[in-house]
């Protein structure tokens, strides 16, 4: 159990900062009373620590001054500074920054430097600023520029952290941050951000226990921010308790209708209520404002497979494999999978047209679908029985062949304009055509019939991939390990052909 924050300890306790012992045992005699450690053996845990460290805290002695030397303007200006940054409502002020960090201190030769190793010494313990004040901070004092020089005299994490947060935004909006008293007296705030963020990490890993009682002890702060009640509302969601969340949702959607994460998991506290109709007008209005928000996508493909809209659905369970495996996606994908098989084997039996794949793209989709569910021996059959290849004018003069679209149609109308020119039986050796498992098929067909006109014979190998794994059945993908493997001992004629 980690070390509390000062604000806490007392939060706990229920008084105010002091280093009155007898006040602190007091308030926690009081406290235990209403503490059973058998009926809440966290919260008793918490009061005893609070009480431990809350007079320990008493028992430090008063700080002695120590003795400094006279000022200079630079420490004057780390003092605006950190008044600066004291507080929270403050600190992302842009306005303010610029002005502090316009300083004559920060621009005249004799005190630049000095103000900036300053500035970094001071940040290397107060690092909670947003987005917009590290990049303003990077545009005074060239970090990103002078980032290996920094290395020299700084820690790499903090100099990587600075360097991520120029370039990205920050995850909380500093703007939504408001006092939860009628004091607004500055606060820092920083307490505030790391109980949040401890929280918040718990539950992206799982670990719900004790994760609700954490976020009410922020109130210690003072202070209040609306990702704190989309923390409950993931809460809520993984206890059975989705109708509070649905509510606590109401309230955030009303005040803050345009943040991401709020309406992300606003839509899944819908979802989790059964109100699935409105969980999909959020994710679906999401989706459309940020087209690669991932989650928004997600859940925007359970609402449709919920509808019965498996081709769609699916279609965005796989852009979102793009991104990386996801064991939730391919599952839902499966699923899609086995509803759309059926229904596009029912339409080839009917004879009728799909309009989302006219041709035979129906017959192309069904084979994938078979493929990705692991139906190898029907998809093999489907292969057998799939129509010719188009003609040469479907592929529009062959402008994508170097992605091999077309590419056996090509091979297949340069073999027939060779095969015109030959009149009859010719002298020529053996063969052996070495190629993928995927192209065997279509060459085996051209090598007989050239046998056929020509007298030559020949045979076509199949290599199966076993450097990168037999689905990889492409030829410009067979290794020469195999190659070498599966031709030897075999009789090849007196030449081997590798297309």
């Amino acid at each position: 159990m980690g070390a509390m924050e000062k604000e806490l300890m007392f939060h706990i306790l229920g008084i105010s900062e002091t280093k009155d012992e007898r006040a602190i045992k007091k308030a926690y005699m009081d406290k235990l009373r209403s503490t059973n450690p058998e009926d809440d053996a966290e919260g008793f845990k918490r009061l005893r620590q609070a009480y431990e460290e809350a007079a320990a805290f008493a028992r430090e002695p008063e700080e002695e001054q120590e003795e400094e030397g006279p000022k200079t303007e630079v420490d004057f200006w780390i003092g605006r500074v950190d008044r600066l940054y004291q507080d929270l409502m403050s600190r992302a002020d842009e306005g303010q920054w610029d002005k502090v960090l316009s300083d004559p201190v920060c621009e005249e030769l004799d005190t630049a430097l000095e103000a900036k190793e300053k500035l970094f010494v001071y940040l290397l313990n107060h690092i909670r600023l947003p987005h917009n004040i590290w990049k303003l901070i990077d545009e005074k004092f060239e970090v990103l520029e002078d980032m290996e020089d920094l290395k020299q005299r700084f820690p790499a994490d903090f100099l990587n952290y600075i360097a991520y947060y120029i370039e990205n935004p920050t995850f909380i909006p500093y703007g939504y941050f408001r006092y939860d008293s009628l004091k607004e007296e500055p606060v820092n705030g920083d307490g505030y951000i790391d109980g949040y963020l401890k929280v918040k990490h718990q539950i992206d890993d799982g670990e719900r226990e004790g994760c609700l009682e954490a976020l009410d002890e922020l109130e210690a702060f003072d202070l209040y921010h609306p990702y704190e009640d989309v923390e409950r509302i993931r809460l809520y969601c993984g206890m059975g308790r989705a109708e509070e969340g649905s509510k606590l949702a109401d309230r955030l959607l009303a005040e803050y209708p345009d943040d991401e994460y709020i309406r992300f998991y606003s839509g899944e506290a819908k979802w989790q209520s059964g109100d699935k109709e409105r969980a999909y007008g959020i994710w679906k209005d999401l989706l459309a404002e940020h087209p690669d928000h991932y989650s928004a996508k997600l859940g925007v493909a359970r609402c449709l497979m919920e509808r019965g809209d498996c081709y769609q659905a699916r279609e965005l369970m796989l852009e979102l494999l793009d991104s990386g495996r996801n064991e939730e996606v391919e599952s839902m994908i499966c699923k899609a999978n086995e509803a759309l098989i059926e229904e596009f084997k029912e339409t080839l039996k009917e004879g009728r047209e799909d309009e989302r794949l006219p041709g035979h793209e129906l017959q192309i989709k069904l084979g994938w679908c078979l493929f990705q569910n692991e139906r190898m021996e029907e998809a093999v059959e489907l292969l057998k029985s799939f129509s010719p290849l188009p003609e040469e004018e479907y592929y529009e003069e062959y402008v994508q062949i170097e992605n091999g679209v077309g590419l056996l149609r090509s091979l297949i109308s340069e073999f027939e304009a060779g095969l015109r020119l030959e009149d009859g039986p010719v002298e020529a050796s053996p063969y052996t055509i070495a190629t993928g498992v995927s192209a065997a098929p279509f060459l085996r067909e051209l090598a007989e019939r050239a046998a056929e006109k020509t007298g030559v014979s020949g045979q076509v190998a199949a290599i199966e991939n076993n450097f990168f794994g037999p689905t990889v059945d492409v030829a410009g993908l067979v290794v020469g390990g195999d190659l070498i493997a599966q031709l030897k001992g075999r009789a090849l004629g007196e030449r081997v052909l590798i297309p």
